[in-house]
């Protein structure tokens, strides 16, 4: 909570939290001419249903002092929704502005003696709350005046033509309202800084009771080990403290990493033996071998800034050069922290005697991944990517079904889309028009999540394959935020069938990281109709039609902006002999 000042200098404690339905009425009753000059009607729970973000200041007795709602692209029919960023970057000066670190503002309102104290504090907390956010534009052809609360925080758009769209564009910066936070190395001076975070967090106060930590850390420091604090405004707000000596041989022996090449440095081609010898295990090859790993020992951010904590990754990476892994070791039961995020959790082995969670991140994952929708010349790398997947067949027939008609032997409709890195693909989804929608919506509690009056039938597609290579995971959510805006879409639905029922038509790799972006949707109880007595008036044959019970998780524009979970999901099927219908349990790692 926060306190804000009005025009008039009154006070009031403050909350940024998620937009709900029920703010509908209050947030159109802020809706003003100003407002409509520069965003046109809106239908507000329409706009909250689709929106990416949708965000309101409330005061302690939740009354509305302002609203704002923020999409993947601009307003209206400046610019077709899938092809914003080269109509940005032709007409202005947007050249940074890219789909992963950009948001557009659809709508901002707030009581008018609030309105300039509620701009502030919305975008201080959206580019908080998302940490690749970089750039909010403001781009709609409803060419009235800022009113001067979004004045204040909005700048311009360079035009590069005087002959562009007739249209209002202004950008707003990150520094300007949550700055990264700046990473250096940690001096003997920053103890008592450091050691009030430490004393604000209750699980930590054994640290406290050794008065010469920090300063051992601080004197230990060489080539191998560092010590370091970041800054905001000068003040020090978060620790940590790294070694790249890695016991690699314990991590092995506790943790599946062969998709990590188990932590070690890859051998360059001209040094590699035939691959049955490199397969085969020699201890004094081992030996031999180069961790490629950097590991976090210590870590402590002041809460405020939790959402910032990536902001350690580059230096860390920038000190070690020569190594592609950073890992973390947390102990459990434990709470995922923020810093997590764009990190990815690596399974242990069965035999694994660690009370332990271990995660890793690349440093390609830093990088921004492009995603665009396939095109034939991806076809080689796609097939190189998944030909060790079982379903892999599957996979490449239904791309190359999308290359030839767009369409399934069922006549559904396919869409392609790949995440690349560069020149190298590192990603493929492939969505199929969700034709059972009517049987979905009277099996399965959607309107728990979405109002389904407020999407079309076409907007509805179904997750057939997806595969991303494990490096870039922590991606999952922007590619599947731009396959919904590329491919127009609204919910993504994934069905997961249980094991005795054969699923060789989807290939989905990993499911945790599909999990981790979607919601689980209950089936709903069923009434059991006389069809033969009802005769015309029984209902549709597509709502009672069998169908074998499957799971159902869901994906919509909203949930690609929530916090990534991390699941190990198990299919339960309940009572599938009575209803026809299964559930997914998914288990979460807060």
């Amino acid at each position: 909570m926060r306190t804000i000042t009005s025009a008039r200098g009154h006070e009031e404690t403050v909350t940024v939290r998620r937009s709900e339905s029920a703010d509908a009425q209050g947030i159109d009753g802020l809706i003003g001419a100003s407002a409509l000059a520069v965003f046109g009607r809106v239908n507000i729970i329409h706009l909250l249903e689709k929106a990416n973000l949708a965000v309101t200041l409330a005061n302690e007795k939740d009354d509305i002092l302002g609203h704002a709602s923020f999409f993947d692209h601009p307003i209206g029919h400046v610019v077709d929704q899938t092809q914003w960023e080269p109509f940005l970057h032709k007409h202005f000066s947007a050249e940074t502005c890219t789909p992963l670190n950009t948001l557009f503002l659809h709508i901002f309102v707030a009581q008018l003696d609030f309105a300039a104290a509620s701009v502030k504090e919305i975008m201080r907390a959206v580019f908080n709350a998302i940490a690749e956010l970089e750039n909010i534009c403001l781009v709609s052809p409803y060419v009235g005046r800022l009113e001067p609360a979004l004045g204040e925080v909005f700048e311009p758009l360079q035009r590069l033509t005087d002959r562009g769209p007739r249209c209002l564009a202004f950008i707003c910066h990150r520094p300007e309202h949550c700055p990264k936070l700046h990473a250096r190395p940690a001096r003997v001076e920053d103890h008592d800084n450091i050691m009030r975070i430490f004393a604000e967090q209750a699980k930590l106060l054994s640290v406290i009771d050794r008065p010469y930590f920090l300063a051992e850390l601080v004197e230990a420091q060489n080539e191998k080990n560092h010590v370091a604090v970041c800054e905001s405004d000068g003040v020090t707000v978060g620790f940590i403290s790294f070694t790249s000596d890695v016991d690699v041989k314990l991590l092995n022996g506790n943790f599946e990493l062969s998709e990590f090449d188990g932590l070690y440095k890859r051998a360059e081609p001209a040094a590699q033996s035939d691959s049955r010898e490199s397969q085969t295990s020699d201890p004094q090859q081992e030996e031999t071998q180069k961790s490629n790993a950097v590991c976090i020992q210590y870590f402590i951010i002041d809460k405020n800034y939790e959402t910032r904590s990536v902001d350690f990754i580059p230096y860390i990476f920038n000190l070690f050069p020569d190594l592609d892994l950073c890992i973390i070791s947390v102990p459990l039961p434990s709470s995922e922290i923020p810093l997590l995020q764009s990190f990815l959790r690596l399974p242990p082995r069965a035999s694994s005697s660690l009370p332990r969670e271990l995660y890793v991140l690349h440093r390609d994952g830093l990088r921004s991944v492009e995603v665009r929708p396939a095109v034939a010349a991806d076809r080689p790398a796609v097939s190189d990517m998944v030909k060790d997947l079982r379903l892999s067949e599957s996979l490449l027939r239904d791309l190359d079904r999308f290359y030839e008609t767009r369409r399934d032997p069922d006549g559904a409709a396919l869409q392609a889309f790949v995440a690349q890195l560069q020149s190298q693909v590192v990603g493929v989804l492939i969505l199929r028009d969700e034709q059972d929608i009517k049987y979905i919506c009277a099996h399965y509690n959607i309107e728990n999540f979405i109002y389904f009056s407020h999407h079309r039938l076409e907007e509805h597609a179904q997750i057939r394959h997806f595969v991303l290579k494990r490096s870039f995971q922590h991606f999952s959510k922007h590619l599947f935020k731009e396959a919904l805006r590329l491919a127009r879409r609204s919910c993504l639905f994934l069905r997961i069938y249980p094991s005795y029922h054969s699923q060789e038509n989807s290939c989905v790799h990993h499911l945790d990281s599909v999990l981790g972006c979607a919601v689980p949707v209950r089936p709903r109880r069923q009434i059991i109709y006389p069809l033969e007595e009802l005769g015309i008036n029984g209902p549709s044959r597509q709502i009672t039609e069998d169908q074998a019970p499957f799971a159902l998780s869901l994906i919509s524009r909203k949930l690609t902006m929530e916090p990534k979970v991390s699941v190990q999901a198990r299919i339960v099927v309940v009572g599938a002999s009575d209803t026809g219908l299964s559930f997914l349990e998914v288990l979460c790692f807060w």
